[in-house]
């Protein structure tokens, strides 16, 4: 097929670290020294990101590690989508629900507002365990959605939202900014 740079998309996902850790020193009744323990106690939210060749984004997809969300102020909602889950890791139910309510709808305007309603669209993705949930076949038969995963454990150095989270953790501060959340 030969995608447009704008039907060419991308999607990764990426941990903020949150919380504080502790340490817990332990000693031996009568010993010299203490040996110190560091607990982790931090919690964690997982962004969904998808960019397209063409430099678009989609409104990223944050995961809290809860089960009931409560109300954020209305400025996160204008900047993500929010999903809860109890330990905060993206799962496949969480996954596909995204596919299908935001990429796939967002895919449809696209093709609707440049009137290429049967134009192919290739979505590049690590072989990550929760993109089992989602049906492939459907994708391409009904959305003209097509899947390429990229093998497991090669998506450091394969994966191309990787190179760009760097870029906008180091040199941006895109995520800082979003951990003030």
């Amino acid at each position: 097929y030969n995608f447009q740079k704008k039907f060419i998309w991308n999607c990764d996902e990426t941990m903020l670290k949150g919380g504080t850790s502790r340490k817990k020193f332990v000693c031996e009744k009568g010993a010299p020294a203490a040996v110190s323990i560091d607990t982790n106690t931090s919690e964690h939210i997982t962004l969904l990101l998808f960019t397209s060749a063409a430099g678009e984004w989609i409104k990223p997809l944050a995961i809290f590690p809860l089960k009931t969300l409560p109300q954020f102020a209305p400025v996160v909602y204008e900047e993500f989508n929010i999903s809860g889950q109890e330990n905060g890791w993206i799962d496949g139910k969480i996954f596909k629900n995204y596919i299908q309510n935001f990429f796939v709808d967002h895919i449809i305007k696209m093709r609707e507002i440049s009137g290429e309603t049967n134009e192919p669209a290739l979505l590049i993705m690590d072989h990550h365990s929760s993109r089992e949930a989602l049906d492939a076949m459907i994708l391409w038969e009904v959305y003209k959605i097509l899947l390429l995963l990229i093998p497991a454990h090669s998506s450091h150095i394969t994966q191309p939202l990787d190179q760009m989270k760097t870029i906008l953790v180091e040199e941006i501060g895109f995520f800082k900014s979003a951990q003030e959340y």
